[in-house]
């Protein structure tokens, strides 16, 4: 009589890691960076950009190396490597180039499959991030052995373990020769410009996602006669680099009102919204043996909300998140708790370059210090923690907003409505 519950058991065991690898494996899909090592050629001089015939996917390319200056402040800076790719248009008489800025930050920068879907008619063009494609990288393996040993990636231990992390890696950057002051928004954007001006292009079009569209603003603030047009999806601006909770609690009841609408959502809660704020409240220590830590569950909760459906990139999107969170609302998510709180746990120490991550950060240093001086009542009414104090949530986001756009040249800030 004992045997046949033993071999369900390992069933279960058995599916339950299958599921953790998978879902784990599409995390790393998801993050993990397509850019590729270069380094400074032999003699070069800042400016030098070096082509080669290639190809991206089945498009026909141009690929190599922009030898750029650490930093252009300092006169006496080292020299570092960017890669570039071109996709040529598949006109003779081809429109406006268009350059992709990818968000994260702390994602490469490199890689954008769907560059096909300009390419009839545009060049399509890759500019590799400093700090993060380059042949220098803010590498923190510091912060990623902080996070990967965290209990609970937002307690307080782990928050300070974090930041102690976050400085133990600065000064090893800079004992190696890193001049850290040479890796920020206002430097890529004058890699940006210096590639458009040695591809010998006019102005140009620029597609920018999340913290991306921080690199498109600065860029058309500093050199508005370069850019033909600027289209931003989910535009995130200076001094909003912070987690929003108003902005994000707005964002629950527009899912709460969709589902009010669904004769299916709706017959499972009253109130999507609450349903969705008592999950959280109710998230179990355990499933079975195994444990689950909340602040994971936390993060990778409010990750998956961030895609209102699968198409938006994400490993795990609203609505598998909305079918957990209601499962632990009634009492029996605990499996899909730990599932969530394995995924946070793994996948995120080793989703982004952290230095990057930080150097992106500094712009609203300011911000923060204003915001959390004012005390932690003040603070969490108006954001959660800043992202370079929480680095561990890889996340800066408002969910369910990943489709604004805006066209045209832009001079003014926007307000925050997706991922950094």
């Amino acid at each position: 009589m004992t045997a046949k519950p033993i071999s369900v058991t390992r069933k279960r065991i058995v599916a339950l890691a299958l599921i953790a690898l998978t879902t784990l494996g599409l995390a790393y899909l998801h993050f993990a960076g397509g850019s590729t090592s270069v380094s400074v050629p032999s003699g070069a001089h800042a400016g030098q950009l070096t082509l080669k015939h290639c190809t991206y996917g089945n498009e026909a390319a141009d690929c190599g190396t922009l030898v750029v200056p650490e930093n252009r402040h300092n006169p006496h800076s080292r020299l570092i490597a960017l890669p570039i790719m071109r996709i040529r248009a598949h006109t003779s008489r081809p429109g406006a180039p268009i350059f992709r800025l990818q968000g994260g930050p702390g994602l490469s920068n490199m890689d954008f499959p769907e560059a096909k879907r300009f390419t009839g008619r545009h060049d399509f063009v890759l500019v590799g991030y400093r700090g993060v494609d380059g042949s220098s990288r803010l590498d923190c393996p510091e912060v990623v052995t902080s996070m990967a040993h965290s209990r609970d990636l937002l307690s307080r231990a782990s928050l300070a373990s974090n930041a102690s992390a976050y400085r133990a890696c600065a000064k090893r950057l800079q004992d190696e020769g890193v001049d850290l002051a040479g890796y920020s928004l206002a430097e890529r954007v004058e890699d940006l410009e210096l590639a458009r001006h040695r591809l010998g292009y006019g102005p140009i079009d620029l597609v920018s996602e999340s913290a991306g569209t921080r690199t498109a603003m600065i860029y058309a603030w500093r050199y508005p006669h370069s850019i033909n047009r600027s289209v931003m999806v989910a535009a995130n601006p200076p001094g909003n680099y912070l987690w929003n909770t108003k902005t994000t609690d707005e964002q629950i009841h527009r899912y709460a009102a969709v589902c009010a609408q669904a004769q299916d959502c709706r017959g499972r809660t009253p109130d999507l919204a609450a349903s969705i704020h008592s999950a959280y409240a109710k998230i179990p220590s355990r499933f079975w043996f195994l444990p689950i830590k909340k602040g994971n569950v936390h993060i990778a909760g409010f990750f998956g909300l961030i895609n209102a459906t699968a198409a938006g990139g994400g490993p795990i999107a609203a609505p598998k998140t909305i079918d957990t969170l209601f499962s632990i609302d009634k009492g029996n998510g605990a499996r899909g708790a730990w599932l969530f709180s394995v995924f946070a746990g793994v996948a995120l120490p080793r989703a982004e370059v952290w230095g990057d991550v930080a150097s992106v950060a500094r712009i609203d240093a300011a911000y923060g210090r204003r915001l959390f001086a004012s005390g932690p009542t003040a603070a969490q009414s108006s954001a959660t923690r800043a992202r370079s104090s929480c680095g561990p949530a890889g996340v800066c986001s408002t969910p369910g907003r990943r489709t604004r756009t805006r066209r045209n040249t832009t001079a003014s800030a926007t307000r925050t409505s997706g991922r950094c």
